[in-house]
């Protein structure tokens, strides 16, 4: 029988790639009283599993170094493999050092690069593999509270209104537009019941409550956009739908693309925080969050705070229809938060992946 021995932490991914390259007959968790909510999130994932629990001191090198003998000790007569790569040093260091006496096998997850270093004895192996997690794997792993709203097909309608904007977008377009939202959020149920209608020189707009359509015209093109969404859809959700459908629906470089993601705020001042679109490339997390105004340094902050969520994996960037300039203030900032920032026209999926240099 083949046992994992899982050091639980901070990080779960690690434990969990672990499990699907080792395929064990049975998995044993090291955890300690800070980790036991990590514990919980790791067991959440993993069904159908002959799982042991252990609970020791992170920081006793001595008490963890017994504590990992007994257990050898009592699951005598099978194939261990030690997963270091989580827990706390000393937890790595005193479990490694056993299985090296002991001449058993110790591996280390290197899961941005997907590959394993395998520890036998002396001697040092190390492995490409090609272990994916899933989206929804990553979220419970962090303990979220999450909803996937399905994917809508897109109409032709939507279609032709994010593709005129695609090319036609400006300021003052964007003006209007956040005019027709403000009248919108002051009063939604007068806003439908009244059929309010806004217009100057060059743009018009109504709300058609026969035809429960939002009907704009912008210069000489007239659109219609059914349905209640239809207000939040012209004045930004055009935006998300030209992302997706021109820069990711058809990427082979990204093992999953997901958008209209909701978790839970973790701190209680929001209900849920919507996350645009979410990617993963080799077990890394990338957060998209797309704006079709100019970023404000409110978004900025709220890009890291959900990072501080969702986890060490999770790369940010930040796609805006207008370009800023070099010397905007916001620059410098995103920079010190670890955001990368494109104007659409520039953006290209292949400049999100950079490869990961770990310091093993």
């Amino acid at each position: 029988m083949v046992t994992l021995i899982n050091l639980i932490g901070g990080q779960n991914i690690p434990n969990l790639i672990a499990q699907k390259f080792i395929i064990p007959q049975k998995i044993i968790l090291l955890y300690s009283k800070g980790s036991i909510k990590q514990k919980e999130y790791y067991k959440s994932v993993v069904r159908d599993m002959n799982i042991e629990e252990r609970e020791i001191n992170a920081y006793n090198y001595y008490s963890i170094k017994n504590e990992i003998k007994n257990i050898l000790i009592e699951n005598k007569g099978g194939e261990f493999i030690l997963n270091f790569t989580g827990g706390t040093k000393i937890m790595s260091l005193a479990c490694f050092n056993v299985f090296k006496e002991m001449n058993y096998q110790s591996i280390y997850i290197d899961s941005e690069n997907s590959k394993i270093y395998k520890f036998n004895n002396s001697e040092l192996n190390v492995e490409s593999m090609n272990i994916k997690i899933t989206a929804e794997e990553y979220l419970k792993l962090n303990g979220h509270i999450y909803k996937i709203e399905v994917e809508k097909t897109i109409d032709d309608s939507k279609k032709a209104y994010y593709e005129f904007l695609e090319n036609n977008f400006n300021p003052l377009i964007g003006k209007f537009l956040h005019e027709i939202n403000d009248r919108y959020e002051l009063n939604k149920q007068e806003f439908y019941n009244n059929n309010v209608a806004l217009k100057n020189k060059n743009f018009k707009y109504k709300w058609d409550n026969n035809r429960r359509a939002s009907i704009i015209s912008i210069n000489n093109d007239e659109f219609e956009i059914k349905g209640k969404d239809s207000i939040k859809y012209i004045t930004g959700m055009w935006f998300e739908d030209l992302v997706y459908y021109k820069k990711f629906k058809h990427t082979s470089i990204y093992d999953e693309v997901i958008r209209n993601v909701h978790i839970k705020d973790r701190s209680g001042k929001q209900d849920m925080i919507e996350l645009d679109i979410i990617a993963l490339y080799q077990n890394n997390f990338h957060l998209f969050e797309l704006k079709s105004s100019k970023p404000r340094r409110e978004t900025l902050n709220n890009l890291r705070t959900i990072k501080e969520q969702l986890g060490t994996y999770t790369k940010l960037f930040l796609v805006s229809y207008f370009n800023l300039d070099e010397n905007d203030p916001l620059v410098d900032r995103m920079q010190d938060l670890g955001i990368r920032f494109f104007n659409y026209f520039n953006f290209q999926i292949e400049k999100c992946i950079e490869p990961s240099n770990i310091n093993l």
